[in-house]
């Protein structure tokens, strides 16, 4: 997976549109998050509907002239979330709301974005069953994925706070529901209501796109210093899922929940650094850090260009120059079938290790004890 950064245009209300994607060219990321907010401060659904082919030419030009793309597109209808919810029991307002997404689904094709994310409908629970509004939450979704499908964009929900699905097990319970559908990511939701990050962690396969912006338990948007989202984690999670998507830095400035509290651009690129500087390759060194093996009941860890190899030293000390028999088990298959030998002169003599793949196990003899050990393939 190459890592490919995008930064949400919602993160700076405050400046012209013009000099936020200036801004956000200068960042270094590849990609802009555009934000489509009924009553916001940029580019709102009711302006792009008057004019959707003029005003999404003019869009994709801004954003090609400063060499980005956009990452996705994200629009918000109603500051109120249960207004035109795509799951309201009325059927003349889910009308609405579909016409609603058809527009702004042309919009999306017309700018040339692959990704839309949009809001997953909340619990009418004054009016009917968990389950009800869940399940028409989930037929709704289903022709809005197969349309963006159809045309070429990837339509996800973001599982959010004060949504149908603000917790991890719900956001899955919907995505089994519903074929075809996937997440725009956020831990900050989940991680501020207590879930741990391990919790988080099986939704990933499922996302499409990201927003990574720092929190913690009952702070939905903080410093960097008081963050316990585990980026580095989710980021090698993502590789062995074959993430295919964006990670957008999407810090927000509205009194909500206090996230107007930080400084929004110094915290976009201290958490932008911190993710550039997660190493994603997963090739095996050739060259172990030290092993001990002085001290009875040792785990020696040894990796090498082909396997990861753990073994238990017996019990019973040995004396320098005698040999030992130690079980080693693989815990990753050896891409191939090698045999190495390395060898070290130590103080008490020289430390011998030999390996030999088979199967899912192998044996090692090694001669002498009290002896520190950098084994090295050749």
């Amino acid at each position: 997976m190459k890592l490919k950064l995008s930064c949400a245009d919602f993160t700076f209300p405050l400046l012209p549109h013009d000099d936020v994607l200036d801004l956000i060219a200068k960042l270094g990321v590849e990609g802009v998050d555009i934000g489509l907010f009924e009553g916001g401060l940029h580019i709102q659904p009711s302006g792009v509907i008057k004019d959707i082919a003029g005003s999404a030419r003019d869009l994709s030009r801004r954003v090609e002239d400063r060499g980005l793309v956009i990452a996705d597109i994200f629009p918000i209808l109603n500051a109120s979330y249960d207004k035109l919810a795509i799951n309201d029991p009325l059927a003349r307002v889910r009308r609405k709301a579909e016409d609603w997404f058809k527009r702004i689904l042309e919009y999306t094709v017309r700018t040339g974005a692959g990704h839309m994310t949009i809001l997953p409908g909340v619990p009418w629970e004054k009016r009917e069953a968990y389950s009800d509004s869940l399940n028409r939450c989930a037929e709704e979704l289903a022709w809005r994925v197969e349309m963006g499908r159809s045309m070429g964009v990837t339509v996800s929900i973001e599982a959010h706070l004060e949504s149908i699905v603000p917790t991890p097990k719900q956001a899955m319970a919907l995505l089994r529901k519903t074929p075809g559908l996937t997440l725009t990511l956020d831990y900050g939701h989940f991680v501020y209501q207590g879930f741990k990050n391990s919790e988080i962690h099986p939704l990933i396969p499922h996302a499409t796109h990201f927003h990574a912006r720092s929190g913690a338990k009952n702070i939905l948007q903080g410093l960097l210093s008081e963050n316990t989202i585990d980026y580095p984690q989710i980021l090698r999670r993502m590789k062995q899922s074959n993430y295919p998507g964006y990670v957008g830095l999407e810090y927000v400035w509205e009194d909500w929940e206090d996230c107007n509290r930080v400084d929004n651009l110094s915290e976009t690129i201290q958490l932008r650094d911190l993710l550039l500087k997660v190493k994603l390759s997963t090739r095996r060194s050739s060259q172990s850090p030290h092993t001990h093996c002085n001290t009875p009941s040792h785990t020696i860890t040894v990796h090498c260009a082909t396997s990861h190899w753990r073994a238990s030293r017996p019990r019973t000390a040995r004396s320098a120059g005698a040999s030992a028999s130690v079980s080693f088990q693989t815990l990753a298959t050896p891409r191939r079938s090698s045999s190495s030998m390395a060898m070290r002169r130590c103080s008490s003599g020289t430390a011998r290790w030999m390996w030999k793949p088979a199967g899912s196990r192998c044996s090692i003899a090694c001669g002498g004890t009290g002896h520190k050990a950098s084994p090295r393939l050749r």
